[in-house]
């Protein structure tokens, strides 16, 4: 990894992530889905809009993936790419999936919390590295916040 993606990845992720307990991020989490699926309520069906909806819910599913190596899965190595819901998908299914998704990461980090599970436990990262449950729960809210402002 370098320096850069490094100072980049602390900056923006690993510090604000210690900032705030798993219950916290969890709380982030649900309440910037409310605003994602507003903000996709109010966007109209384009190609684009289904591509940047299915690009938010492809790495967030990805990111799934990593929390559940946290969880105990085996780690794997892969892309978002195979995580993103098909193109044939009309907007209306796309936004049900949005929400479905984001519910499924904040179950899966309330496994997390009821298990307990150490912040020295981590998933890789493709381009960033080890992250813990809350970095990637970090990563995940401000990944779909920044995407979904593409939407129109």
């Amino acid at each position: 990894m370098s320096r850069v993606r490094a100072f980049f990845g602390d900056l923006f992720l690993r510090r604000p992530a210690r900032k705030r307990s798993l219950e916290e991020h969890l709380a982030v989490l649900e309440k910037s889905g409310e605003a994602l699926q507003a903000r996709a309520a109010r966007a109209a069906a384009t190609d684009a809009n289904r591509a940047h909806l299915r690009h938010i819910i492809g790495i967030e599913r990805w990111g799934q993936r990593r929390l559940g190596t946290i969880l105990g899965q085996p780690p794997i190595a892969d892309e978002s790419d195979s995580y993103q819901p098909a193109a044939a998908l009309d907007w209306p299914t796309l936004r049900e999936e949005l929400i479905r998704t984001r519910q499924e990461t904040v179950t899966l980090g309330r496994q997390i919390a009821a298990r307990g599970i150490d912040d020295a436990v981590t998933a890789r990262h493709n381009d960033i590295g080890a992250l813990n449950a809350r970095e990637w729960l970090r990563y995940l809210a401000v990944h779909a916040r920044v995407e979904s402002l593409r939407l129109r």
